[in-house]
């Protein structure tokens, strides 16, 4: 992992070039075409379907099989069936690691932005896919609501010790008490959140609250493990609720993790591993030389492009790291160890051909062969992600670029920020006290001269009122931030003041 953490994350090249400042030229070496608009990424879409061909024998089997698993949830509509049927026209994708009670509001913004995306035309279908192999890390056991604290307020998930670096989707749900808890404690807080909000909107609200804690209480009761619980709350709400029609691809399924062979094949293959590895390193020496933080950092020659689950019944699938290794003559080797029980793996293959039937079903992806995985079984037209992900795909374009084989176009999301009756309270509170708020009419002018630009499909207006909210934002922190450091200094001298002797009464 690259460790020059000073140095802003690359994604920041990516909005550069989107704002036409002459310092994302690079950009494209590493992005390929990059979309300024909806419309223009979706103008790409023929073409990139057209570069998969005919869809391989697999897809039928796991359109079945996305059909099993989201009817064993209870959140297969007609709607979503129907679509799972139309994989083979092209899906426009987004997805995430299942998340502590489905994860914060912005996963809904990627859902709405895939949907809208595939909903102008030719037929082409929003997929929504599960990360739910990731390891048991903080960043899947915890979530933060809005609360009258600063910090908000934390819900964590229990996990117990035998469960590090174990996939999120083998980590049970917690006790039924830890559920009935939380609750409690979430509607106690968003009463406080209330408090000042006239006593109408407060009702609905907590009308609204109700019928959020019915989805959660019904995806928890039907469900066995976290990620299970995660994915029934946002299918629930998106296909249930919404009418959405998305289909949900829950990545390392029993009956759906077999049907990607065919491309971790084709990554671990000579010479298509080698040259992945050489093209990603090249990109992480041009992100580098630009100033720029890589988000993943190079790959060592021993690279495999996926991890192992240790089949130790304790371990829970503990991730392995694998490595390559060279064999006599045309065969390789991919070797590695569990950290955990110790146990070692080794498997050998054709180095040109490899045929890794043997352990299809106990291997996952790694952040920058997943997409190529994916893409070997569903005609992906374009995957939509955030700045995370722009940071990898950063590395993955140009690696995957030397393989000859289709790739999905890459454009970030814009992340819808929204008010809220609390917010409106605190605000009116803090301009009472003479300091500035973002919610003034600065920003919201800049925002309504961004919808018109958007409506009119005019480009230079879009990166004019872009400019006008960042400089409003902007403004904001740069007041906040010298209040701040004001009060922080009179309270200093007030310290000071009464640490002199000569200045204390009694």
């Amino acid at each position: 992992m690259n460790e020059l953490s000073e140095n802003p994350p690359v994604h920041t090249l990516y909005q550069k070039y989107t704002e036409k400042d002459p310092a994302g030229e690079y950009a494209t070496y590493l992005w390929g075409r990059i979309p300024q608009n909806m419309a223009e990424c979706h103008g790409y879409f023929s073409e990139i379907r057209a570069k998969y061909g005919a869809p391989p024998p697999e897809l039928e089997g796991l359109k079945k099989a996305i059909k099993v698993q989201m009817r064993s949830l209870g959140i297969l509509t007609e709607k979503v069936s129907v679509r799972i049927d139309s994989l083979d026209r092209g899906a426009v994708e987004t997805g995430q690691q299942p998340n502590c009670l489905g994860g914060p509001s912005f996963i809904f913004n990627k859902i709405t932005y895939i949907s809208t995306l595939a909903g102008l035309g030719g037929g082409y279908i929003p997929l929504y896919y599960v990360g739910d192999y990731d390891s048991v890390q903080a960043e899947l056991l915890n979530i933060r609501i809005p609360s009258p604290s600063a910090r908000g307020m934390l819900i964590t998930y229990p996990s117990p010790p035998e469960y590090e670096g174990a996939p999120i989707r083998r980590l049970p749900n917690p006790d039924e008490e830890w559920l009935k808890k939380t609750l409690e404690k979430v509607e106690s807080n968003y009463r406080g959140l209330l408090k000042g909000v006239e006593p109408a909107r407060q009702e609905k609200i907590l009308q609204n609250l109700a019928q959020v804690f019915t989805i959660i209480k019904g995806a928890y009761y039907s469900t066995e493990n976290v990620a299970d619980f995660s994915t029934k709350i946002l299918g629930t709400v998106v296909n249930l609720e919404a009418d959405m029609g998305v289909p949900i691809l829950s990545a390392t399924d029993t009956l759906i993790r077999g049907f990607f062979r065919q491309g971790y094949e084709v990554l671990l293959s000579e010479s298509n591993r080698s040259n992945f590895i050489r093209a990603s390193n090249d990109a992480v020496d041009l992100i580098e030389g630009l100033g720029y933080k890589a988000q993943i950092g190079k790959r060592s020659r021993d690279y495999v492009p996926f991890f192992l689950e240790c089949q130790t019944p304790s371990c829970h699938g503990s991730r392995v790291e694998l490595k390559y290794v060279a064999g006599s003559g045309s065969t390789a080797n991919v070797e590695g160890k569990c950290l955990r029980c110790e146990q070692v793996y080794s498997y050998s293959f054709s180095a040109e051909k490899p045929d890794i039937e043997e352990i299809a079903n106990i291997i996952t992806p790694r952040v920058d062969s997943r997409q190529v995985v994916v893409d070997s079984v569903i005609p992906v037209v374009a995957h939509v992600g955030g700045p995370g992900e722009t940071s990898y795909y950063a590395e993955v374009i140009p690696g995957v670029s030397q393989l000859d084989i289709p790739f999905p176009t890459y454009i970030r999301y814009a992340r819808v920020f929204y008010n809220t009756p609390w917010n409106e309270v605190a605000g009116k509170g803090i301009e009472a006290k003479g300091y500035t708020t973002l919610s003034r009419k600065e920003l919201f002018e800049a925002l309504a001269g961004w919808v018109e630009a958007k409506k009119a499909n005019n480009v230079d207006g879009i990166v004019q009122t872009h400019a006008d909210i960042r400089k409003a934002i902007d403004d904001t922190y740069t007041s906040l931030s010298k209040a701040k450091a004001d009060a922080e200094s009179e309270v200093d001298s007030i310290k000071k003041r009464l640490g002199e002797p000569s200045t204390r009464t009694t």
